[in-house]
């Protein structure tokens, strides 16, 4: 490894993704990251011989029960060797980018950064509206649902999409707008599917609050703000994912909970 090379190291969460994961496992060591790393989250299915069919150059790095998301993410702490910067992106991606590592190793070349989001786009082409944005308030959380409720209209009915523009002319500034091209910007979070940080600043936060199954992202956002760290989104960072129903009954109390949760800890501003 030469003089001053910063280790990237792919990191990817799993809970019974076996069939994408074979798919997503050749793209990312055809791009040279320093290693590879499959965090299991209980898997029953047979995730374990996907990855042990790779040999060595995939580690596989076991969870005797599911923990969730964020919990789960946090194994990468002891699964290291040394300090590297970690590419958490989730087993259901497909690499859009390329040269990933050599990107992500520039952009930490800016000491305040603090964790760096990539672009999170549906198989439409068009980016996930919930790439970024902004810190958890009344105001975000309704408008946040507001956009998503708009975004389910504009998939459904095309015709309807001048209609719907004029009604997300209102949406908080700080989510993206799917309807421009995305652009490198700074950002209060970013999504869980496709982020970078360094395992010395996620070791030193303490990881994702293993109490939260959702909103683990906007929890490491406020405790990166905190220490006076940027978080920062670019889009030449790039996985398309599969389409994500918010409207589960599922996700949505879950959502709920945890949204309870975060209130609890840092309350609820109005903006």
């Amino acid at each position: 490894m030469p003089k001053n090379h910063t280790p990237v190291v792919a990191a990817i969460p799993n809970f019974n993704m076996a069939n994408p994961l074979s798919s997503l496992l050749p793209q990312v060591l055809e791009q040279g990251y320093d290693a590879v790393y499959v965090l299991d989250d209980g898997s029953t299915d047979n995730s374990r011989e996907i990855v042990e069919s790779f040999d060595a150059d995939v580690h596989f790095v076991p969870g005797q029960e599911n923990a969730g998301p964020g919990a789960n993410r946090n194994r990468i702490i002891s699964a290291l060797a040394g300090e590297a910067i970690i590419h958490f992106m989730d087993a259901d991606v497909q690499l859009v980018s390329h040269d990933n590592p050599p990107t992500i190793r520039t952009a930490f070349k800016q000491p305040d950064l603090g964790a760096l989001g990539g672009l999170i786009q549906l198989p439409s082409g068009e980016p996930w509206i919930f790439n970024y944005g902004p810190r958890y308030s009344l105001f975000s959380m309704a408008a946040g649902w507001s956009q998503a409720i708009v975004s389910e209209l504009e998939e459904k009915h095309p015709r309807a999409s001048r209609a719907i523009d004029a009604v997300t002319r209102w949406r908080h500034p700080a989510f993206p707008d799917t309807a421009k091209r995305p652009t490198t910007q700074q950002v209060f979070w970013i999504g869980e599917a496709n982020f970078c940080i360094s395992s010395e600043v996620f070791r030193r936060l303490g990881g994702f609050d293993p109490n939260l199954r959702y909103h683990e992202a906007q929890d490491l956002a406020i405790k990166l703000h905190q220490q006076g760290l940027e978080v920062r989104f670019d889009p030449e960072i790039a996985v398309e994912h599969p389409y994500v129903d918010m409207g589960d009954l599922v996700r949505q109390a879950q959502q709920g909970k945890a949204g309870r949760q975060l209130i609890r800890k840092y309350g609820l501003p109005l903006k």
